[in-house]
C-alpha cells in the first residue's frame, strides 16, 4: 500500500483512506463512505484489524485501541485516523491543514 503524498492535506488523506479500505474489502473505493456501516460492507473483525494496521503503515500513525461498539461506521474510523494525523503533525511541528 503506497502511503499518501500528503496526508495533513484532508481530500488527499480521505481519498488514500478509501482506497486502502478498498483494496482490503475488494471494494470500489468510492463505496468507503462516511455513513456506511462496517457491517455493510461485509469487512469482519479481522478485515478491521488489517484496515488498522494499513493505515497505521501508510500514515505513519498509531491508532488507539477503540471499542468496537465505538467504530460502527467508516466516518467513525475515518474521524479517528484524522485526529492521529491532526496529532501527529502537532507533536512534529508541521502544519495540519
Amino acid at each position: 500500500m503506497r502511503p499518501p503524498r500528503d496526508p495533513e492535506e484532508p481530500d488527499k488523506l480521505r481519498q488514500a483512506f478509501a482506497e486502502t479500505v478498498a483494496e482490503i474489502l475488494g471494494i470500489e473505493p468510492g463505496e468507503v463512505r462516511p455513513e456506511k456501516t462496517w457491517d455493510e460492507l461485509d469487512a469482519d473483525s479481522l478485515a478491521l484489524t488489517e484496515i488498522s494496521l494499513i493505515l497505521d503503515d501508510a500514515f505513519g500513525i498509531r491508532l488507539p485501541d477503540v471499542d468496537p461498539a465505538d467504530m460502527q461506521t467508516v466516518g467513525d474510523a475515518l474521524a479517528l485516523v484524522e485526529r492521529a494525523v491532526a496529532d501527529r503533525a502537532a507533536s512534529t511541528g508541521s502544519k495540519p491543514a
